[in-house]
C-alpha cells in the first residue's frame, strides 16, 4: 500500500489516540493495519464489510473543570484532528494562545500576569487606582462564575472583587477615585442608582458600597451626539469632559464641566472648547486636558490645553497635535501624550510622544507604532511609567524590535520595545484594544477586551501541543486566506478543506495539504478538481494512499464523491463515479482503510444506483457499493467507527425507531441496530451531535439540553453499551463541533464561551482527574 511520506513529526501515540483518530463529523482518517484474511478475499460489492478487531483505550475519570492554562482561540473552531501530541484546529479564528480575559493584573515590568483572581471578560472602558493597591474598573463586564453583566467592579490587590453597581441602570464610561475619601466618581449614560434617578453621573463610597448624594444635572442631547467621556478631580472640584453635554435643563451645551464634589452643583464657568474632551489629568495646580478640540474661547489650542485648576483660566502651554489626544501622564517634568495623532508640534510622532511640561518642547521619545492593516486605525489610550519604561496601551502593533500588540513597555531613552516574555494581544477578528491602564501599589492594572497572553497569529489553521497547551515553537502558520471547515491529520501531513483560495500565498482553491510539524505547504500535493464545478466541500477522509473528498455542486456532471492520490492529488481513476444527486455529509474509514462508510441525505448511491437510506459502505479502492444497508435514517451528519459498531448522529424515522433521537449505533458488519441509545433531546439549531468513542465511555458534544430526561448542556459522557448517562457532564455554553481524545485528556472545540463553569473560548481541555 502506498504511504504518505512522513515528515520530522514526533512519534505518534497510536494506542492512546486510536479512538480519537476515528472521530470525525465531516472528516475521518484510518491508520494502516494488516488486512484480515477475510477482508483480503473481498474483491466485489457482494461482500459485507469486515472490520478488524479494535480495542479502544480505557476511560479514565475526567475533571469537570477545564485546564485553564490551555490555549484558546478568538473565534469559531469548525474542525479538529489529533496526531501524536498535536491538536490541529480549523475555523475562522485568527489567534491561538492562552487567554487572560479583558482585565489583567501584572507586575509593572510586564514579566508576570497575576492569575490568582477570577477571570473578567467583556469590555473594560476605564481603570482607576483606588488608593489602596487595588483598582476600580468600569465597563460591560462578566466575571467567571457569575451570570450577571456588571458595570462597576472593585478589584483588591489580591484579586478579590466586589460588585459596586448591582443597582446601576445604564453604563459607566469612566471612573476616578478620591484617595482621601474613598469615593469613586463615575460618568457615562446612567439613568439611576439604587432606584434613584441620576443624570449620567454618580458617586459611590468604596468602603460602604453606598451611593452618595452627588447629583450633577447633566442631560443627554436628543440628537444622541452627547456623551460624558472622562472624569477627574482637581482644585476642589470634579471635572467632567465629553461632547455636547447639556446643562440648565438642556439649554446649554458644554464639552468641559466642573462641579462641587459633594453636591454636584454645576459651576457656571464656560471653558468654550469647540470639540470633545477625552482625557483629564491633574498635575500640581493645573488640569491638563486632551481631546478633539482646536479652539478654547477663540484661542488656538489644538487637541491639548492646560488650565489653572483654581482659577479655571487657560495657561500659556501649547502642545499642538494633528489628531485627538486620548491619554495623558506626567512623570517629573515630562508630559506623555497618547491618541490618534501623527504630528505633535510639527514633528512626526505616531500615536505617542512626550514633551517638556514647562516649554512644550518635544522630546526624542518616539516609539514606532503602527496598525497592522491600516496606519490610520491605531491609537494609544493608556499611558504610565515605571522607572526607565513607558507603558502604552491601545490598539497598535509595534513595528520595530520584538512584536508587541496593544500593551507594551518601551525604553524611555531609546523608544525601543522592551524584550519581555509577555505579549498581550486582543481579538483578531473584531479588533480589540487596551482602553485604560494604571499602576496601583506594586501592580499594573489594565483593561480592554478579549486579551491573550503570548498569542500566536495563525489564522484559520492552528496547532496546539496537548501536553503544554501552547502553540509549538516550530509551527509556521500556513495562513489559508479563508475559513477551514475540515481537518484530517494523517502520517505527518494535515489535509484541510474549506472556503479558501490560497495557502501560504499559493493557489489552493478549497483543498490543500501542509506538513504537520511545521505547517509548511506541501507543494507536491496539487488536488485535481479539473472539469468539476465545485461550490463547496462537505467532508474529507484519508487512508494511507487516498484522500476522499465529498463535493457540492449544482452541475449534474460533477460527481459528489471522488478519490485523490494521497501524495500528488491526482484523480484516482479506479474509484467509481458517485453521481451529483448523492449528497454525502459524513465519512469514516475502517481501521484497515479498505471500507469507506458514508452518510448524508441520499436515498441511493453508486453507479448504477443502489438504494440506501442515508448510510452506505463502499469499497475504498473501487467505490463499489457493499451490501451493508442499515435502515431508518433520513439524514446523517456525523459518524464514528467504534470497534464493530458504527455510531452515528442522524435524523431518524420515528416509526422505525420510536423514542430514539439523533444518535444510535449500527453493527458495522451486519448493519443490525445495536442497544446503544443515549436518548438525546432538545437538540437546537442545525447541528447534530459529535461522538467520541471509547471502550467504556462515549463522549457526546453538540448543542443539546437533555439526555434521558436529565438536564445537560452540550457535553456529556454516556456508557459505551447502552448510552446511559455517566457522572461527567461539564456544562458548555454554546456548541461543540469537534471532540478529540489523548492520553492527557479529552479536547472539545466549537463555538462556545464557557466550559465547566469557566471562561473558555471555543477550545477546552479536560484532563484526567487526580
Amino acid at each position: 500500500m502506498l504511504r504518505l511520506p512522513r515528515s520530522n513529526f514526533p512519534p505518534t501515540h497510536r494506542h492512546a489516540n486510536a479512538a480519537s483518530s476515528q472521530l470525525r463529523s465531516c472528516v475521518a482518517l484510518a491508520r494502516s493495519r494488516p488486512l484480515s484474511p477475510a477482508l483480503a478475499q473481498q474483491t466485489s460489492s457482494t461482500a459485507l464489510p469486515s472490520v478488524p478487531n479494535f480495542d479502544p483505550p480505557r476511560a479514565v475519570p475526567l475533571d469537570d473543570t477545564p485546564d485553564l492554562a490551555f490555549s484558546e482561540v478568538d473565534w469559531v473552531v469548525y474542525a479538529s484532528d489529533l496526531e501524536g501530541d498535536r491538536l490541529f484546529l480549523g475555523g475562522n479564528f485568527r489567534r491561538v494562545g492562552p487567554k487572560v480575559g479583558s482585565f489583567i493584573r501584572a507586575d509593572p515590568e510586564l514579566t508576570e500576569i497575576h492569575k490568582d483572581g477570577p477571570r473578567i471578560e467583556g469590555d473594560v472602558r476605564a481603570v482607576a487606582a483606588d488608593g489602596a493597591g487595588g483598582a476600580v474598573i468600569a465597563g460591560t463586564l462578566r466575571i467567571e462564575g457569575t451570570v450577571d453583566v456588571l458595570r462597576l467592579v472593585h478589584v483588591a490587590s489580591d484579586g478579590t472583587w466586589q460588585n459596586l453597581a448591582q443597582d446601576l441602570v445604564g453604563y459607566v464610561q469612566d471612573v476616578t477615585v478620591d484617595p482621601a475619601t474613598g469615593v469613586a466618581y463615575v460618568v457615562g449614560s446612567i439613568d439611576s442608582v439604587g432606584g434613584i434617578g441620576r443624570s449620567n453621573a454618580a458617586a459611590i463610597d468604596l468602603a460602604t458600597g453606598a451611593w452618595t448624594n452627588w447629583t450633577p444635572q447633566i442631560q443627554d442631547n436628543p440628537s444622541f451626539s452627547s456623551r460624558l467621556t472622562t472624569v477627574a478631580l482637581g482644585g476642589g472640584r470634579v471635572w467632567i469632559g465629553g461632547k455636547d453635554m447639556r446643562t440648565n435643563g438642556g439649554t446649554v451645551s458644554r464639552n468641559l464641566i466642573v462641579c462641587d464634589p459633594t453636591t454636584g452643583a454645576l459651576d457656571p464657568h464656560d471653558f468654550q472648547l469647540n470639540g470633545e474632551v477625552s482625557a483629564l489629568l491633574l498635575h500640581g495646580g493645573e488640569m491638563l486636558v486632551g481631546g478633539d478640540f482646536t479652539d478654547v474661547g477663540g484661542i488656538s489650542r489644538s487637541r491639548f490645553a492646560q488650565f489653572d485648576a483654581q482659577a479655571l483660566s487657560l495657561t500659556a502651554l501649547q502642545v499642538p497635535c494633528d489628531d485627538s489626544v486620548q491619554a495623558l501622564h506626567v512623570d517629573g517634568n515630562e508630559l506623555f501624550l497618547g491618541g490618534r495623532f501623527r504630528l505633535i508640534a510639527g514633528q512626526p510622532r505616531d500615536y505617542a510622544a512626550s514633551v517638556d511640561l514647562t516649554t512644550g518642547a518635544v522630546s526624542t521619545f518616539a516609539p514606532d507604532l503602527a496598525w497592522p492593516t491600516q496606519t490610520s486605525g491605531a491609537y494609544v489610550r493608556g499611558i504610565t511609567t515605571f522607572g526607565d519604561r513607558v507603558i502604552l496601551g491601545g490598539l497598535y502593533r509595534t513595528a520595530a524590535g520584538p512584536g508587541r500588540n496593544n500593551l507594551a513597555a518601551f525604553d524611555r531613552q531609546t523608544s525601543s520595545p522592551v524584550s519581555v516574555p509577555r505579549r498581550m494581544v486582543s481579538n483578531g477578528t473584531s479588533p480589540g484594544s487596551i482602553e485604560d491602564l494604571t499602576i496601583s501599589g506594586s501592580q499594573l492594572f489594565a483593561g480592554g477586551n478579549l486579551l491573550f497572553e503570548d498569542a500566536t497569529d495563525t489564522p484559520h489553521l492552528g496547532a496546539i501541543d496537548v501536553r503544554t497547551g501552547l502553540v509549538p515553537d516550530n509551527w509556521d502558520a500556513p495562513r489559508p486566506d479563508g475559513t477551514v471547515k475540515h481537518v484530517v491529520a494523517q502520517s505527518g501531513r494535515v489535509v484541510i478543506a474549506g472556503d479558501f483560495d490560497r495557502v501560504s500565498g499559493v493557489p489552493r482553491p478549497g483543498l490543500a495539504m501542509v506538513d504537520a510539524a511545521t505547517g509548511t505547504l506541501d507543494s507536491t500535493f496539487v488536488p485535481d478538481l479539473s472539469g468539476m464545478t465545485v461550490t463547496g466541500i462537505s467532508c474529507i477522509a484519508a487512508n494511507d494512499s487516498s484522500i476522499f473528498v465529498a463535493v457540492r455542486s449544482s452541475w449534474p456532471s460533477t460527481p459528489s464523491l471522488i478519490a485523490l492520490d494521497g501524495i500528488t492529488g491526482a484523480r484516482q481513476a479506479l474509484f467509481g463515479t458517485i453521481p451529483a444527486s448523492t449528497r454525502v455529509e459524513a465519512m469514516t474509514l475502517s481501521p484497515d482503510g479498505q471500507t469507506l462508510y458514508v452518510g448524508g441525505t441520499f436515498t441511493q448511491i453508486g453507479q448504477p444506483p443502489v438504494a440506501r437510506e442515508a448510510l452506505a459502505a463502499l469499497d475504498a479502492m473501487t467505490g463499489a457499493v457493499l451490501p451493508w444497508a442499515p435502515q431508518g435514517c433520513s439524514g446523517v451528519e456525523h459518524m464514528v467507527l467504534d470497534g464493530r459498531q458504527l455510531r452515528v448522529s442522524a435524523y431518524l424515522d420515528t416509526q422505525l425507531f420510536g423514542l430514539r433521537q439523533y444518535a444510535l449505533g449500527f453493527n458495522a458488519v451486519t448493519a443490525a441496530l445495536t442497544p446503544w441509545d443515549p436518548q438525546l433531546d432538545e437538540v437546537y439549531g442545525i447541528q447534530l451531535p459529535r461522538i467520541l468513542p471509547g471502550r467504556e465511555r462515549v463522549v457526546i458534544g453538540g448543542n443539546f439540553f437533555r439526555l434521558a430526561g436529565e438536564e445537560v448542556n452540550s457535553l456529556v459522557a454516556v456508557g459505551a453499551k447502552l448510552g446511559r448517562s455517566l457522572d461527567w457532564r461539564p456544562a458548555i455554553q454554546g456548541t461543540v463541533l469537534g471532540l478529540e481524545q489523548h492520553s492527557t485528556g479529552v479536547f472539545a472545540v466549537g463555538n462556545f464561551s464557557s466550559a465547566g463553569g469557566r471562561f473558555r473560548h471555543s477550545v477546552a481541555a479536560f484532563r484526567p482527574r487526580r
